[in-house]
């Protein structure tokens, strides 16, 4: 993985192919995506994104209804 894509090592640039460079290790490897996944990495961005959206909306939920408690909370504490 590279820059959070899915990347093929490939040991010289003309083993590169279709694909975008992410990455190069050492001047002797490179760290490409695949033209055929680009796509699919996309799409898994997109997930994970909607994913920290999810968890923030849940936590906010749960911290508001924390705070109806909060007086009985700080009287206990």
């Amino acid at each position: 993985m590279r820059d959070g894509r899915y990347c093929l090592p490939v040991k010289s640039a003309q083993e590169l192919g279709s694909g975008r460079c992410h990455d190069i290790w050492i001047r002797a490897t490179l760290f490409i995506e695949p033209a055929a996944v680009v796509s699919l990495n996309n799409e898994l961005r997109e997930l994970q994104l909607s994913e920290q959206e999810e968890i923030k909306k849940i936590l906010k939920e749960l911290s508001e209804k924390v705070y109806e408690y909060i007086g009985t909370i700080v009287q206990d504490f």
